[in-house]
């Protein structure tokens, strides 16, 4: 099933951004004088993220369960390291503390449920502070109220950063979304296809299908615009289904649709598109024309649209309810769609 609409990644790159840096920051206190119970438990801590890991590839487990599976078990690895820091110098066990925290915050805060974040995030910070305080309390108290307000500061920066982030992801989403059928709308349609030019058959072949519902003014002339949105809403729920994962739905405009098929999807195209058109037969009150394009090396967004919509203009005239596919434009470039 295809993911209707391609989601801002904005909050998720400047999430990761800080866990690269902290992951960079704990690397530097991580192996030198491991503690003999932390290098122990190294092989089991291993396999059990790799256990995580081989889970979700064989699709045992969905990501985000594993997601947070793995933090959990991240956080619980952290607290162990900062625990065990022995007869480390003050200074030492401060900056493990805050490597520890600066890493497993920000996924706390990322991947914790949306009513959970302050548990989640609480439970880090006192976890952590509480196994650094071991070593810190007995020989600096004030270094370790000195070390708890600077992890006060960065856990408040830290949720203004993350309020923000997910505020632009809410904001992006709305801009390319299409209010009636959830799909994604013209803009965003228009913003993958760019990104597939640019990108041109490093990833292999793609096809383009523009997707029009036959007679669908009738429909609302008949019936009234209830029905017809209805019936948007109907072909929006079923398109996603027709696609696999490698392939985008998104909604042109009005009564038309458009499919942005990769991988599988695109070798098999004219298969793909008669699967749309059943599938929008047996699902709403309307049928629908298909017209069908490959990219071709010289294109642009408007020739590769323009080609697919002459397909579909084709597939009207000769009846409609049908499909129809753009003829190669020159013999050097077959079209394999």
């Amino acid at each position: 099933m295809a993911t209707p609409l391609t989601p801002s990644r904005f909050g998720r790159r400047a999430f990761l951004g800080i866990v690269h840096v902290a992951a960079a920051m704990i690397a530097l206190t991580w192996f030198d004088d491991l503690h003999p119970v932390l290098r122990a438990t190294l092989p089991a801590r291993a396999a059990a993220v790799a256990s995580l890991g081989a889970a979700v590839h064989l699709g045992v487990l969905d990501q985000s369960p594993a997601e947070r599976i793995m933090f959990w078990l991240g956080l619980g690895m952290a607290v162990t390291r900062v625990w065990f820091l022995g007869d480390a110098s003050v200074e030492r066990a401060a900056l493990v503390v805050i490597a520890a925290i600066a890493l497993m915050l920000p996924l706390a805060l990322l991947l914790a449920p949306r009513r959970q974040r302050l548990p989640w995030g609480a439970a880090t910070v006192l976890l952590c502070l509480a196994a650094g305080g071991r070593s810190i309390l007995p020989t600096a108290p004030g270094g370790f109220v000195a070390l708890s307000a600077f992890v006060a500061m960065f856990w408040t920066l830290l949720s203004v950063l993350e309020r923000h982030a997910r505020s632009a992801d809410e904001a992006w989403g709305i801009a390319h979304t299409d209010q009636l059928t959830g799909l994604a709308n013209r803009r965003a349609v228009m913003l993958q296809l760019e990104e597939q030019i640019g990108r041109g058959s490093d990833e292999g072949p793609s096809c383009l299908l523009m997707v029009d519902l036959d007679r669908f003014k009738a429909l609302n002339d008949a019936s009234g615009h209830a029905a017809g949105d209805e019936a948007l809403r109907l072909v929006a729920g079923a398109l996603p289904d027709v696609v696999t994962d490698w392939s985008s739905v998104g909604r042109w405009g009005g009564e038309e649709f458009v499919l942005l098929l990769r991988g599988p999807d695109a070798v098999d195209a004219v298969d793909v598109a008669e699967r749309v058109r059943v599938a929008i037969a047996a699902t709403s009150a309307v049928t629908a024309s298909v017209g069908v394009a490959r990219l071709r090396p010289d294109d642009d967004v408007l020739s590769w649209m323009g080609r697919a919509d002459a397909a579909l203009y084709r597939a009207k005239a000769a009846g409609r309810n049908r499909v129809e596919v753009a003829p190669a434009d020159d013999h050097r470039v077959p079209d394999a769609c």
